[in-house]
């Protein structure tokens, strides 16, 4: 809760006047390796808090069977991404939406890497998604995304998004979401 405050507190303390959107939002991304207990903790600091959102998740230590069966007896150290993240961050997201009971913004990430899967991401309470890993290996499908694919339903969810927003106040005064997607 310190590190939150300290950093709000710098952020406020530097001179945003010449900048038209003013400060930047105070994001704070959780990994998917969380306890139950943990998950409640986080949602209960980003709401006493009020912080400008939380990006649900970040990489994974874990190891789904079907890596650890492609893997041929290696230890890999480090966090895994990509499409084994898919199912788990999207269950974390859920649960995130759940417990802050939709008051705080959500950007949905990890294993994002069709319309389908933002989509599900929309779907588990995402206000924003983020896109990552496969940028970096189908740089064309995902850049497709936003169109067909999802564009009407994220229309008709943003409209419905929009209409059931209140204003979050923060440090540098209120502001709105902009819905699930933006074209």
């Amino acid at each position: 809760m310190e590190l939150i405050r300290n950093v709000r507190r710098a952020r406020d303390s530097m001179d945003w006047s010449l900048y038209k959107a003013g400060p930047p939002p105070v994001l704070v991304k959780i990994a998917p390796d969380l306890t139950e207990q943990d998950k409640r903790d986080i949602a209960a600091v980003a709401l006493a808090e009020r912080v400008d959102g939380l990006i649900v998740s970040n990489t994974t230590l874990e190891r789904p069977p079907d890596v650890r069966a492609n893997m041929q007896g290696e230890e890999q150290a480090g966090g895994l991404s990509g499409a084994p993240l898919m199912d788990p961050s999207t269950q974390v997201l859920r649960e995130m939406y759940a417990l802050t009971r939709g008051k705080v913004p959500l950007v949905g990430c990890g294993g994002i890497s069709s319309g389908k899967d933002a989509y599900a991401k929309i779907r588990a309470g995402a206000s924003l998604v983020q896109l990552y890993t496969a940028l970096v290996y189908q740089v064309r499908p995902v850049c497709s995304l936003s169109s067909g694919s999802t564009s009407g339903r994220c229309e008709r969810r943003t409209a419905l998004y929009r209409r059931s927003l209140k204003p979050h106040t923060t440090a540098a005064g209120p502001r709105r979401g902009r819905g699930c997607c933006r074209a």
